[in-house]
C-alpha cells in the first residue's frame, strides 16, 4: 500500500464511523409505541395532574371583610405537552365566592421552563346565593422538575352579574403529574 491509498482509507474511516454512529437509533413500529418500554419517556409524568392554586384576589368588587385571597385545585388532562384541559374550583375570600371553571390551555413545549395562555369558562356561586357565569383568561409560567410542576400565573376573574365584576388573580401553583 501506498502512503496516498493509507491517507485515503484513514479519511475514508474517519467520515464513515460518525455517520455509522448517527443511523445507529433505528426503532420498528408506529410513533410513541417505545412510550413506557424502554425508549422513549415522556417528559415530566403521565396524561394528568392536580395542584393546589394559592395568591392574591382582588379587584374593583365593593370591600367585603374577606382577605384579598383565594385557594383552590386545578386537575389538568394533558392531551400533549402543548394542550391541556383544566378544571379547577377556587375560593375567593374577599368576595365570598365559589368558582368551578374549565377550559382549555396552550403551553410552549420548551423543557423544563414553559409559558402558557388559556380560557376558562364556569359557574361562579356567589355569596347571595345566585349562580352566575364566570369567564377567565389565563396567562402564566410553569417549571418541570421531574413530575413536581411548579408556576405563576395571572387571571382575570370576570363575574357577569348587575353589574359586571372583575377579581384579580395573581397566584402560585404547585402539582403533581401522575
Amino acid at each position: 500500500m501506498t502512503h496516498r491509498n493509507i491517507r485515503n482509507l484513514t479519511l475514508c474511516c474517519a467520515l464513515a464511523f460518525p455517520l455509522a454512529a448517527l443511523a445507529d437509533g433505528r426503532t420498528d413500529g408506529p410513533e410513541g409505541s417505545e412510550i413506557g418500554k424502554g425508549g422513549y419517556e415522556r417528559v415530566g409524568g403521565g396524561n394528568y395532574s392536580l395542584g393546589l392554586d394559592w395568591g392574591y384576589a382582588g379587584g374593583a368588587a365593593p370591600a367585603s371583610p374577606g382577605a384579598p385571597l383565594f385557594v383552590g385545585l386545578t386537575g389538568s388532562y394533558w392531551a400533549d405537552d402543548w394542550f391541556l384541559i383544566d378544571v379547577s374550583a377556587s375560593y375567593l375570600f374577599y368576595q365570598k365566592n365559589f368558582d368551578v371553571l374549565a377550559g382549555p390551555r396552550m403551553r410552549t413545549t420548551f423543557y423544563p421552563v414553559s409559558t402558557s395562555l388559556g380560557l376558562k369558562a364556569g359557574a361562579t356561586f356567589a355569596s347571595d346565593g345566585a349562580l352566575r357565569f364566570g369567564l377567565q383568561p389565563n396567562v402564566g409560567a410553569d417549571i418541570l422538575l421531574g413530575r413536581v410542576t411548579l408556576g405563576l400565573f395571572y387571571a382575570p376573574d370576570i363575574l357577569f352579574s348587575n353589574p359586571i365584576t372583575v377579581a384579580h388573580k395573581i397566584g402560585m401553583n404547585i402539582g403533581m403529574r401522575f
